[in-house]
């Protein structure tokens, strides 16, 4: 009876007493009380599936942000487990930041698998195959988009450049690209659905990469082929001229282009070099763009401030602005630590490192991270200077896979690396993936050979 009213009188209390009147009794228990409390509570379990019993909506949400790869290796827990691993949403979800929404929707499982592989090999740095691509101009273009490759080629008549080559890595296909009087290609731009090039006659080249339209545009001065970007359908272009910087937005679709100046009382371009210090991040579904300059355009830094002042400071100052040249915003960053970098004209371009709009900025020797949804340069992860934001130019990144290139001297192993695998976000380790004198297991002919021409 005793027990009995003491359970009633416990069912009675609130919460707060409840808890009050465990720990009073836990506190009157002898030894003996002890252990068999201990016996009760230890046979008791907690666990509780808590992904098998979510929406699949909901798994799908929490599995984006691991590897492709952890749904497949979890479909052994249990049978709700390997329903919910299976599903088209939930894998489509783990493989959006590695490939293009267009190419994963309304696919099989055993294209997410074979996907979810690569991703894993990706990861681990451990390439099924490798091939080269011989360059007659090491000096001149390449860019990588995607599966798509694109470089520059050297004229066998009089050793200008007037073609550009594009490699599909998936078909294997190579296609030759050329202006109509075969003109000297001056800079070279691709984004997922575009590549062109600006020519010495102030003419620009563009050709939509899958149908093969071309459309040509042409700006009043070659000096606005300082800076050239390209992203989905639109290339924008901008240089200094004798009263400003001019800006120039064409789009491919409606063939329309638009320009805005930039005065050089503004605080982003006060003491412009020619030809330098400029560099374009266009953002075509907002219409904006962001114009970046190196500290010599400073209307507070004059040149000789410049080269006198501390070598371990580098800042860089970027402004938004509307296509009309309205500027919505302005903002500069110094980056510590790294002798004075500056923006260099022939590879000054923005590449993605995500599809989550974040991407590398060369500055010579060094190499930053900008995220355009914060607004902000961000430290790449994992980085060749932890603390800081910026990293080497030898650095390369998707995601949080880094890799690091032309490693000519190392302690690892005696052969020099042209290709080291550095690792990813959670962890870090050196696996050289291709020594300097790596033969490819499988090489594309030479694109300037008589049979290409």
């Amino acid at each position: 009876m005793a027990t009995d009213a003491l359970i009633a009188a416990f069912r009675r209390l609130p919460t707060d007493s409840r808890q009050a009147a465990i720990g009073a009794l836990v506190a009157e228990l002898t030894p003996y009380e002890w252990r068999t409390l201990h016996g009760l509570t230890a046979a008791r379990t907690f666990q509780f599936d808590i992904i098998g019993n979510l929406p699949v909506e909901l798994v799908a949400s929490v599995f984006a942000y691991l590897t492709p790869a952890t749904p497949y290796h979890l479909q052994c827990v249990s049978r709700t487990w390997h329903r919910a691993m299976r599903s088209p949403d939930l894998l489509k979800r783990s493989l959006k930041p590695w490939i293009s929404t267009a190419e994963i929707q309304g696919n099989k499982y055993s294209f997410y698998l074979q996907k979810a592989k690569h991703v894993q090999a990706f990861r681990r740095g451990e390439p099924v195959k490798a091939f080269n691509v011989t360059l007659d101009d090491p000096h001149g273009y390449i860019i990588l988009v995607e599966d798509r490759l694109i470089w520059s080629c050297l004229s066998r008549h009089n050793g200008q450049c007037r073609a550009v080559y594009l490699f599909d890595i998936n078909s294997w296909r190579l296609q030759k690209f050329n202006g109509d009087a075969r003109e000297t290609l001056r800079r070279l731009v691709a984004s997922n659905q575009l590549i062109g090039f600006a020519t010495n006659n102030n003419t620009v080249y563009v050709w939509d990469v899958d149908s093969g339209v071309k459309r040509t545009f042409r700006v009043p001065s070659a000096s606005l082929f300082q800076a050239i970007t390209c992203r989905e359908r639109t290339i924008a272009c901008a240089g200094c001229l004798e009263q400003y910087v001019m800006v120039y937005v064409w789009d491919f679709d409606s063939q329309l282009g638009t320009s805005f100046t930039i005065p050089y009382s503004s605080p982003l371009l006060a003491h412009p070099t020619p030809g330098r210090g400029l560099a374009l991040l266009l953002q075509p579904n907002t219409k904006h763009i962001i114009v970046f300059a190196d500290e010599r355009c400073s209307r507070h830094t004059s040149h000789r401030a410049v080269d006198e002042s501390s070598q371990a400071l580098t800042t860089i100052r970027y402004n938004k602005f509307t296509y009309a040249g309205e500027c919505v915003s302005e903002s500069r960053v110094t980056l510590d630590g790294c002798a004075v970098s500056r923006l260099h004209s022939q590879n000054n371009r923005f590449t993605p490192v995500d599809r989550s709009g974040r991407f590398r900025l060369n500055m010579f020797d060094i190499c930053v991270q900008f995220d355009e949804n914060l607004h902000k340069f961000t430290e790449p992860h994992p980085t060749s200077h932890p603390g800081l934001l910026y990293a080497m130019a030898s650095d390369f990144w998707w995601e949080d896979v880094f890799f690091e290139s032309f490693i000519k001297d190392t302690t690892v192993q005696e052969t020099p690396a042209a290709l080291v695998h550095v690792g990813t976000g959670d962890k870090t380790y050196f696996n050289p993936l291709l020594e300097q004198l790596h033969r490819p297991q499988r090489q594309i002919p030479n694109p300037c050979s008589k049979e290409h021409i």
